[in-house]
């Protein structure tokens, strides 16, 4: 949570004095809220707020939810036992039951959007069982579960419970990985009546009840960032856990980008700094071709860059500003950023929505951009310098990034109306109404200006 919510919480602060018992935390966005206790404190460096709600609660993105938790209240079970299912979802339109194999009465329609339970009698085993939700953003999840027989004079297990949970290929409780993407998690428990996953930051693939007390389990996570991941187990002695905590050295979190996250719908299309080039008149290939020439060099003709409308945004990343006095955004001259019409069948962008950021997918301006400006194609430029007296700055404020000496960034763009389309799909438009295979395309070109000239 970030600035826009601290007019809010100085209040619950100042009333917090008088009326302790009532504070809450807002989300003016949908109104929810909660209680809190103690006092919100507030980074004044980085405008984070701080608060404590008097329970536990788990912020859900509208656009991964689905099915939070699958699990029966024990696995391990009799023919002709009743077992309690439990689930919950979120931002979902429809959930259904699917009987996998077995013999249970688990079919049709289920609840959604909430907490619910429901007792199953389950008449053969093994037995599998499926919940399906569809999600409002669009797609399904999917969790199942298997119930196996009881072994014979058990009534569950006791003692230690013995946990081995590794990434496929590596050792250890740190994995190392050289970017986001699938991953195989594998493990193997034993003496365990159930096990349970959970991830921070929040994995879908890594959640609700997993398979127990077989010799080894494998299961694909898309990993994004550097999350750790949990499995802990239980019986009726108690309970052990185990946590694998990634390193991730290639787009991963970058330290002091955690809250940091891309427009909603969004995923990015990188790119990097430098050569090659496409030849002109074809889009640049993703993480193959790049911006062309070096930050501080003239480019001599523009970059054709593409990405799908409403789905998409570009990256290019490793623009580095160096410290010698005289590349040319430094004093008068500014590096200036042209957006063209595409050369090829791809819609042309309508305003080129541009971020210059210390994280890659930043567009929030309270965060570590630089700039967000809406830049008209085939008219409009984006000043970029280091000199915070620039008549750039003076004049075209909406359209100037003031930059540091010795710093990277990522430039991060796409097309839409103006910048209120950073928060509203509907404005993430090309200027033709059918873009060609649902693409916008834009030819950038670097080129240098002079501050100098204006009055």
């Amino acid at each position: 949570m970030k600035t826009q919510y601290t007019l809010l919480l100085l209040l619950l602060i100042v009333s917090g004095f008088v009326h302790a018992q009532s504070k809450k935390v807002i989300f003016n966005n949908n109104n929810q809220q909660a209680n809190i206790v103690g006092n919100a404190s507030i980074n004044v460096s980085t405008g984070d707020i701080t608060v404590q709600t008097e329970t536990d609660k788990l912020i859900i993105d509208a656009t991964t939810a689905g099915i939070l938790a699958f699990y029966p209240d024990k696995y391990l079970i009799n023919v002709g036992d009743s077992v309690e299912l439990n689930w919950a979802s979120a931002f979902t339109s429809a959930c259904s039951a699917e009987l996998v194999n077995g013999n249970a009465a688990w079919s049709g329609a289920k609840s959604h959007n909430t907490m619910s339970s429901e007792v199953v009698t389950i008449n053969t085993l093994p037995t599998t069982l499926k919940l399906t939700c569809n999600q409002i953003a669009g797609g399904t999840t999917e969790q199942q579960f298997t119930l196996s027989q009881l072994p014979t004079g058990s009534t569950g297990g006791t003692g230690s419970i013995a946990i081995n949970f590794t990434l496929q290929g590596q050792s250890g409780s740190n994995p190392i990985i050289a970017g986001d993407g699938p991953y195989t998690v594998v493990w193997s428990t034993s003496n365990a009546d159930s096990c349970t996953a959970t991830s921070n930051p929040f994995h879908s693939d890594w959640s609700g009840n997993v398979v127990v007390n077989n010799p080894t389990t494998g299961k694909v996570v898309n990993i994004s960032g550097a999350p750790t991941l949990t499995l802990t187990c239980s019986n009726s002695s108690g309970q052990n856990s185990a946590s694998l905590v990634f390193t991730n050295t290639g787009g991963g979190v970058v330290a002091g980008c955690e809250n940091v996250t891309p427009p909603a719908g969004l995923s990015a299309k990188v790119h990097q700094q430098g050569d090659p080039k496409p030849s002109l008149g074809r889009i640049a290939l993703s993480n193959v071709e790049g911006y062309g020439n070096p930050y501080a060099d003239l480019a001599n003709h523009g970059v054709q860059f593409g990405h799908t409308k409403g789905s998409q945004y570009i990256v290019i990343e490793d623009i580095d500003i160096p410290q010698n006095h005289t590349n040319y955004i430094n004093g008068h001259l500014s590096s200036s950023i042209y957006f063209g019409d595409s050369s090829t069948a791809a819609g042309n962008m309508h305003h080129a929505i541009v971020s210059l950021s210390e994280c890659a997918g930043d567009f929030d301006t309270s965060k570590t951009a630089v700039c967000l400006a809406s830049v008209a194609i085939n008219g409009e430029r984006l000043y970029v310098t280091t000199n915070p007296n620039s008549k750039f700055i003076t004049y075209w404020p909406q359209r100037s990034c003031l930059v540091e000496k010795g710093k990277s960034y990522y430039m991060n763009f796409f097309s839409g109306a103006d910048t209120s389309a950073v928060t509203d799909s509907s404005k993430r438009i090309c200027n033709e109404t059918n873009p060609y295979n649902n693409t916008c395309a834009s030819i950038i070109q670097q080129t240098m200006d002079d501050d100098s000239v204006l009055p």
